[in-house]
């Protein structure tokens, strides 16, 4: 019996030592994914269109407009409920490219102690925030940071609060805001709520028939539509038409969205995202015999397929979470996960995968510092546009409007050049970009822009190589960009 307990115990200290280790080398990646933006703090076009009607809503919140995201529909983006999530935090720290890195950083390390927390086996747990913070997606600067951020809340909240009507009501609420600030976050942790409700009744309901399970599952989602409606009304009938409307509204770069299959989006987030969430849920389907959570999981599936974007992949988090919870007694395998012998060998080649990733993606950053520090006397530059330029009708490329927010003449060229204007740009009308492939935009729009003889070039800073790939750390490929800082004025 003594031999026993120690054994226990023993095995107990082995996996307190790994867990330590795992969140070693997951603090490790976390930290050089944050030497990297500081090495090249270079935004995604994604971090711009994240923040795009956040911008006109500092300025004035009366605007109702975007100037960025889908500007041509006009005031439809007007509910934008990001705004209630990062407007009281740049409303108190100047809004740049720094404070916005900061910002996105944060909301990552909290997104993994919740993680740490709803997992219930602190081994699996611990990888789960491994595999989270080398998932490259959440480091794009999309929504998806944060829409996932709230679901991991909405989770917890849900796991937490005994009420069942409070805890419907918080969920229902979070869904809400989460699907004003992205509609296909909105829908995949809608899907998780009804799943959730299905696993509370079963819980509760066991020794019910099934038409009885059915009738109080019905029920529940009345209540979930109820909530809806008050909240909607609550919130405005105009917004929620505006809702509407963008929803159901074509946008410009929707061609590959929702158009067939996308199979190799699979391959392609496995290599670059999450791979954790995929092995725990291929694994768990197999172990399972529960035929509603193939159904869900086959829905969650064949819908970001469909999608078209791999960036939504990620949203994987939200199924692997209430698997690993152990909230429910039938979902319990994590322990058969742990100890299964094939998971444990993927895993380390996995870890080894991602832990080379993100030192290949660091050591790129060192091999393209010089193009950071040039990019960085950039940001210094474009931040002083206002001094000189503030009476006249800006165009700045997506990666720079974030420092020039405050502009109130400020316009982005990509990529909705092609739905700004109806007629070609007055004269005067100044244009910066610190790419100089992006001067393409401008010959691909001569119904905007005219002709480039139109237009007096001048170099504020002149554009040097600058390599940021990471087959460019392992050889001495050609560069992929060439960072400087152009600014165009129209003469005639």
């Amino acid at each position: 019996m003594v031999s026993k307990q120690f054994y226990s115990l023993n095995n107990l200290l082995k996996k307190s030592n790994k867990v330590k280790l795992i969140l070693l080398l997951a603090s490790l990646i976390y930290a050089s994914n944050g030497i990297r933006f500081y090495l090249f703090p270079l935004l995604s076009t994604d971090a711009t269109w994240t923040l795009s009607s956040l911008y006109d809503y500092l300025k004035d919140s009366n605007l109702n407009t975007s100037m960025y995201a889908h500007e041509y529909l006009g005031p439809i983006f007007n509910f934008n409920t990001l705004h209630f999530l990062l407007g009281p935090i740049f409303t108190v720290f100047e809004l740049n490219t720094l404070s916005f890195i900061i910002c996105h950083f944060i909301i990552i390390a909290i997104s993994s102690v919740i993680l740490f927390f709803l997992i219930k086996d602190k081994l699996l747990a611990s990888l789960s925030i491994l595999f989270y913070v080398a998932d490259g997606y959440i480091y794009g600067m999309r929504s998806e940071n944060y829409t996932i951020f709230l679901a991991l809340i909405m989770l917890l909240f849900w796991f937490k609060i005994k009420h069942k009507f409070l805890k419907l009501v918080i969920s229902t609420l979070l869904i809400l805001f989460i699907g004003f600030i992205h509609p296909v976050g909105g829908f995949l942790v809608g899907i998780s709520l009804l799943f959730l409700i299905y696993l509370d009744i079963k819980l509760l309901e066991n020794k019910n028939s099934f038409i009885i399970q059915s009738k109080l599952f019905g029920i529940e989602i009345l209540k979930v539509g109820f909530i809806s409606v008050i909240a909607l009304l609550l919130f405005g009938i105009d917004k929620s038409n505006n809702m509407l409307k963008a929803y159901l509204t074509p946008s410009g770069d929707t061609g590959n969205h929702f158009d067939s299959l996308h199979f190799d989006l699979f391959l392609k987030y496995a290599y670059l995202g999450n791979i954790f969430s995929l092995m725990v849920l291929f694994i768990s389907s197999f172990k399972l015999k529960e035929k509603v959570w193939f159904a869900y999981l086959l829905l969650f599936t064949i819908f970001l397929i469909v999608s078209g974007r791999s960036y939504y992949f990620p949203y994987y988090t939200i199924p692997m979470v209430i698997i690993l919870s152990g909230k429910y007694s039938s979902f319990e395998i994590f322990q058969n996960i742990v100890k299964f012998d094939f998971f444990s060998k993927l895993v380390l080649v996995c870890i080894a995968y991602v832990f080379t990733i993100n030192s290949l993606k660091l050591v790129s950053s060192f091999k393209s510092n010089d193009a950071g520090c040039i990019y960085k006397d950039i940001l210094k530059k474009i931040s002083s546009i206002k001094k000189v330029d503030n009476n006249r009708l800006l165009f700045l490329p997506s990666q720079l409007s974030i420092e020039n927010y405050h502009n109130k003449n400020q316009r982005i060229i990509y990529p909705s050049v092609r739905m700004t204007y109806k007629k070609e740009v007055p004269v005067g009308t100044n244009v910066y970009f610190f790419l100089n492939d992006q001067i393409d935009w401008i010959e691909g729009n001569p119904s905007i822009f005219g002709h480039l003889e139109n237009w007096r070039f001048d170099t504020i800073i002149p554009f040097a190589p600058g390599q940021y790939s990471l087959m460019g750390s392992i050889s001495d490929s050609k560069p992929v960009n060439n960072i400087g800082l152009m600014k165009l004025t129209r003469i005639k």
